[in-house]
């Protein structure tokens, strides 16, 4: 479960030009954590962290709510491998007080290829994931990335309202879902507050940047497949929509889980015309025919900001 909640993170991402001043610690919103960012960095608005869009290199910070050592442990070079990416070193570091690790990997997307370093180490209840990622021909910024990335530091007094850390809102007044937790760029509630829960959740996010998308239909459907637990889900609905000035499609599917149990699975998708995306999760394993409508009124409340 913690292994598919984390590379679930790793997988939504986020722009901005707000400038950092060079060697000052920069609060990232929706977080306890600062970083010092390398010069010619900006911070980022539709994730947490900074942006260099010269090279496209990005660092992007995280708080996950899993404990450190078993969000290390998932790091196994069979495990990146799976993700496409290639295990070049690790080494262990120490961020303030905390033991952490530091990976070095490759990974090819687009026709190009990255160099990343995905820093991980403990605070308070979860694991704070950093990733750095440049174009491997951008040699320039491995050691300003690395530098930068190990700079962070954990404040348990700073303000990390998370609704302040995503560039979107969504209402969920009367439907019974609470926010539990924001992480990987996405707000994510449950009807009992908790993540990872067995109750019905929503998980709501946006594309680091632009996509090579084509069919908008098709996508939604592919992007639906990539969800955890939906590879072999069946479709049971798509539909056509426009929020906020946003055309999308919504697609409901069915699943089954290991012990038999039925889960539907909603997924919102609207595209933006510079070839972003947001998008809508819903699941749930009871009242399914209530929380479809649940979901849908949810999706309508969506707005930019």
């Amino acid at each position: 479960m913690i292994k598919r909640w984390v590379f679930a993170f790793l997988l939504v991402c986020f722009l901005q030009q707000l400038w950092a001043q060079p060697g000052t610690p920069v609060q990232l919103p929706g977080t306890k954590f600062t970083m010092i960012p390398p010069s010619g960095f900006a911070q980022a608005t539709a994730f947490t962290g900074f942006q260099e869009e010269r090279t496209g290199a990005v660092i992007m910070v995280n708080g996950l709510p899993a404990p450190y050592a078993a969000t290390a442990d998932a790091f196994t070079e069979e495990g990146l491998r799976s993700q496409g990416m290639a295990l070049v070193s690790k080494e262990q570091v120490e961020i303030g007080q905390s033991e952490g690790v530091l990976l070095t990997v490759t990974q090819a997307a687009n026709g190009t290829k990255y160099k990343k370093y995905i820093l991980m180490f403990g605070y308070e209840d979860g694991t704070c994931l950093v990733t750095g990622m440049f174009p491997e021909k951008a040699a320039n910024l491995s050691e300003p990335v690395r530098t930068a990335m190990l700079s962070v530091a954990f404040h348990a007094d700073q303000d990390d309202n998370p609704l302040d850390a995503v560039p979107f809102i969504v209402d969920v007044t009367g439907t019974g879902f609470k926010l539990a937790k924001y992480a990987g760029g996405m707000l994510m509630y449950s009807t009992d507050g908790r993540v990872p829960t067995d109750k019905p959740a929503l998980l709501v996010g946006n594309s680091l940047a632009a996509v090579p998308v084509g069919d908008r239909k098709q996508y939604t459907t592919e992007r639906l497949r990539k969800l955890p637990g939906a590879a072999a889900a069946a479709v049971k609905e798509t539909r056509a929509l426009s929020i906020d000035g946003l055309d999308g499609y919504e697609v409901i599917a069915e699943s089954e889980t290991e012990g038999g149990t039925k889960e539907m699975i909603s997924l919102t998708m609207l595209f933006d015309d510079a070839g972003g995306y947001y998008m809508l999760v819903g699941m749930t394993k009871e009242d399914i025919g209530a929380y479809v409508d649940i979901f849908r009124k949810i999706a309508l409340t969506f707005r930019r900001k």
